[in-house]
């Protein structure tokens, strides 16, 4: 008779307690941890049993989406650092610290250098 796997034992029987601690915030080395596996084994077993998997995915998004809401209402009543945060991460392309540059502003910038450079030679003569 085989013997039952690691899953069988320490992880299909928490399943319920399991989404109760990614409903408040633990990560995967936390639940592991809790569970008395390797954390190697928490992704093997999370690979494997879709049930596993779908439930760590639906019950992190829930917190994640109440921690996405009250960031969202921290920006809103005015909230500095909240409004910063939420820009860079929703709308990187124009908040973040460097700027990603398109084709239309390299060559913007090359067309000003060129300028420049006209300019200086056109003062030497």
């Amino acid at each position: 008779m085989a013997r039952p796997s690691k899953y069988e034992t320490h992880v299909a029987p928490r399943l319920e307690e399991i989404k109760d601690w990614c409903r408040n915030g633990a990560t995967d080395k936390e639940i592991a941890k809790r569970l008395g596996i390797s954390e190697d084994s928490f992704y093997k077993y999370k690979n494997e049993f879709s049930e596993f998997s779908e439930s760590l995915k639906e019950n992190k998004e829930v917190v994640d989406g109440k921690v996405e809401n009250a960031l969202l209402q921290n920006a809103l009543k005015g909230n500095i650092l909240a409004q910063i945060f939420w820009l860079k991460n929703r709308r990187s392309k124009q908040w973040r610290e460097k700027p990603v540059q398109t084709e239309d502003d390299q060559e913007k910038k090359l067309d000003e250098l060129i300028n420049a450079l006209n300019r200086r030679g056109g003062e030497s003569e």
